[in-house]
């Protein structure tokens, strides 16, 4: 039989696989770029991690824009993950019902929040930029900038951290 399946170069087909077995050995990963250095890391880590437990790992991008993320998501789920990793924890309303309704752990990332979905894995992003100001002030230092991304919501959180530990020192600019 395999000789019979390399000569034809048979692929198995995966959705049919699925169907039987109600495992597609997908993991679904949305992230808000994939021009950010960031998330190359994450993904090679994600793939790292999750390849030799024999899943694969389905990527999509949301450009931080959240009907972007929305629409990835319910594509993502209409390949029927049997997980969901997504960066961040500010889903629209829309897309948190998806993610509940969808009946498979989903894993929120890089953040934390009052209310997860599933799972969260991340930081205080707003105390990160306070812990990271405050470590730099401790130091001596005086003159500290502070750049985000207008569109990242985790940055605009850190700077929220580092403004804060500015006006607390005297230093706000």
């Amino acid at each position: 039989v395999q000789l019979a399946v390399d000569e034809l170069a048979y692929v198995p087909n995966q959705l049919a696989s699925g169907l039987a077995s109600h495992r597609t050995g997908r993991i679904g990963v949305v992230v808000p770029s994939l021009t950010n250095g960031v998330f190359g890391d994450y993904l090679r880590a994600l793939h790292d991690m999750l390849l030799p437990e024999d899943f694969q790992v389905l990527v999509l991008n949301s450009g931080y824009v959240p009907g972007k993320e929305e629409r990835a998501i319910a594509t993502m789920l209409g390949q029927h993950p049997e997980a969901i990793i997504i960066s961040g924890v500010d889903q629209t309303k829309r897309a948190r019902r998806m993610l509940y309704e969808a009946g498979i752990p989903v894993i929120q990332t890089m953040e934390i929040a009052d209310d997860p979905i599933d799972i969260m894995i991340g930081l205080n992003q707003g105390d990160a930029g306070y812990a990271a100001t405050r470590h730099l002030i401790e130091l001596g230092h005086r003159h500290i900038g502070q750049m985000a991304v207008p569109l990242d919501s985790r940055a605009l959180k850190r700077r929220e951290g580092y403004r804060r530990a500015m006006a607390e020192a005297g230093l706000e600019r």
